[in-house]
């Protein structure tokens, strides 16, 4: 008898809606949460290694996600305990129809995104930096405190691009998994493999947008995005827990020019310098 994989893997396109967070209260508020996947590059420049940007940052400059600063040498993520947005959602919503029919999911974004798709439905908040919008502090213990009392089974990484809050996804994953509650990701794919091997012990459904098929579309809709990466994403997700669903995505008005400009980012042998 065929035993049911521990993930579930999905690439498909989710229309959403989002609650966005009220404005900080007084009271507890964190610090700057130092970033992972980064090297040293030169002097105090670093390397982002998160995402096949591969982001090359100055001193006082951020990455293409708008979301990891270097400061002073070290990389910072930003939007770390700072969610934009917070919704309950029936898990079909992400779309998962096949998981687990009828359950709530509750949902979670920071701001930013590692892509800048010309027909971004949550660009607002995607398409933003994370000092941009409203947010209170909420450190991942309240998260998963959040999901039990409301009876939600799983937490789902969506909305904006979970890529760029890797370290607040993958805290909260991991005390999530601890109280019984599985973890849902809906993500471009565009992310390097360690970070992602690593990401996949905690995660229960992959969601990827496949968003087209050609190296042109992902150049020009992504901002310079490139497609293999995110095929490569799809072959390690699907080899990892064996079960999977691909859909490609057509998008008849993708011809729309980006929100946000990228006249300052240049593309260097496979890295964004900025």
């Amino acid at each position: 008898m065929r035993t049911k994989p521990a993930l579930i893997f999905v690439a498909a396109l989710c229309a959403v809606t989002f609650a966005v967070a009220p404005a900080a209260p007084a009271g507890k508020q964190d610090g700057p949460h130092v970033a992972s996947y980064w090297e040293k590059f030169k002097d105090t420049v670093i390397q982002c290694k998160l995402c096949p940007r591969k982001c090359v940052i100055r001193d006082g400059a951020r990455g293409f996600c708008t979301a990891r600063e270097n400061r002073g040498g070290t990389l910072y993520a930003l939007g770390y305990g700072k969610p934009v947005a917070l919704h309950i959602d029936p898990i079909e919503k992400k779309p998962f129809f096949h998981v687990a029919p009828g359950e709530k999911a509750f949902s979670i974004a920071a701001a930013g995104c590692n892509m800048r798709c010309l027909f971004c439905q949550n660009w607002q908040i995607s398409q933003a930096k994370p000092d941009e919008v409203k947010s209170r502090f909420t450190p991942p213990e309240e998260i998963v405190e959040a999901a039990v009392k409301n009876d939600c089974k799983y937490i789902a990484y969506t909305y904006t691009e979970p890529t760029v809050f890797y370290e607040y996804m993958l805290d909260i994953a991991k005390l999530a998994r601890q109280k019984g509650i599985k973890n849902t990701m809906h993500s471009c794919g565009y992310i390097n493999e360690a970070p992602l091997k690593e990401l996949l012990k905690y995660m229960d459904a992959v969601n990827i947008d496949l968003k087209g098929f050609n190296e042109a579309f992902y150049r020009k809709m992504g901002a310079f995005a490139e497609l293999q990466p995110v095929l490569d994403t799809i072959k390690t997700v699907k080899k990892r827990r064996r079960l999977a669903r691909d859909n490609e995505l057509s998008h008849p008005r993708a011809e729309r020019q980006p929100r946000r400009d990228t006249e300052n980012v240049r593309m260097d042998k496979g890295k964004c310098r900025r």
